[in-house]
């Protein structure tokens, strides 16, 4: 705790750039994130890879929840099915139809 000084923001974050901590930050990209950093993406024909292969594998669904899955939100479909979860949770007795539980 003795190396912790009061800065100014600005001061701060020229003493990283002087240090090299963004270069350093940027190599690990969960790191970069969290320091307000960008993460540079590959971009190209193997992005696609990874995409294809989900999708054959059953990972990434197809349709309009696979453009949910790629998007990283949860779909429509996905909500209800947790939704419906919960309800049997509360009430072991609720079935679809029911009204929800609040």
């Amino acid at each position: 705790m003795d190396n912790i000084e009061p800065m100014h923001p600005d001061e701060h974050i020229a003493q990283h750039s002087a240090n090299g901590d963004f270069a350093r930050w940027a190599k690990r990209p969960w790191i970069a994130r969290a320091f307000g950093g960008k993460v540079l993406r590959g971009m190209g024909v193997l992005q696609v890879i990874p995409i294809l292969t989900g999708m054959w594998s059953g990972r990434i669904r197809t349709g309009i929840n696979g453009l949910y899955d790629m998007g990283g939100y949860l779909s429509p479909e996905d909500e209800q099915r947790i939704e419906e979860e919960f309800n049997r949770t509360v009430d072991p007795t609720w079935k679809r139809g029911d009204p929800p539980i609040t």
